[in-house]
């Protein structure tokens, strides 16, 4: 029973650690395996994190347990055939959900050529993003079919720098409209007070 308690915080542990390196997108660190058995403080000063927190936030929750089960069943032939990857590449991505299974599933089913018309950024790009979600995908569509200009205007940034950013969301997009819309009537307001005074000025005159 005693066995099984370390097991099980060795496992979040390790969890807690391989997110967050996924998140900070540093697979190098990943391919160090120090940094997973080395003690919670050296880790913790080394990336300027608390593993308490990390572990809160990275849990191992039900879904995550049958990830794990599914990709544990497929041959590595059975893994390359589904994902178009190997099982070190996906494990360089480590999809914790069912949707993030889907999400590769649906873009080995796509040519180089059409990720990047659909996406406006590279297969290696792509799988790069986090989170990887169909969220991100429509953003990434979103942004892919707007011009350079419109993506200035609103994005305040080159259409190419906010394609390349490891996260973009509609959420992210939707917030820099409303940003620019409110920047917009501001600016009327100030014209409008301005054209005011000059009418007050022209009328005293």
């Amino acid at each position: 029973m005693q066995e099984l308690f370390f097991f099980k915080r060795s496992l979040e542990n390790a969890h807690a650690r391989k997110s967050h390196l996924v998140e900070i997108g540093d697979q190098e660190a990943q391919q160090n395996l120090y940094n997973f058995r080395s003690p919670d403080k050296d880790f913790e000063r080394k990336f300027q994190v608390s593993m308490s927190r990390l572990q809160e936030k990275y849990a191992i929750t039900d879904e995550l347990e049958q990830v794990w089960a599914y990709q544990a069943e497929l041959t590595d032939e059975k893994l390359k055939e589904e994902f178009g990857l190997t099982r070190e590449e996906i494990g360089y991505i480590y999809p914790c959900t069912k949707e993030e299974l889907q999400i590769i599933k649906t873009i080995a089913k796509n040519s180089d050529e059409e990720i990047k018309r659909t996406y406006g950024v590279t297969r290696k790009e792509l799988l790069r993003k986090r989170p990887l979600t169909k969220d991100t995908l429509i953003a990434l569509k979103t942004i892919a079919k707007s011009s350079d200009e419109s993506v200035q205007r609103i994005m305040g940034d080159s259409k190419e720098n906010i394609l390349n950013l490891r996260t973009i969301t509609t959420e992210m997009i939707q917030i820099a409209r409303q940003q620019k819309r409110v920047s917009l009537r501001k600016c009327t307001r100030e014209e409008l007070m301005e054209s005011f005074k000059v009418m007050k000025k022209g009328a005293k005159q």
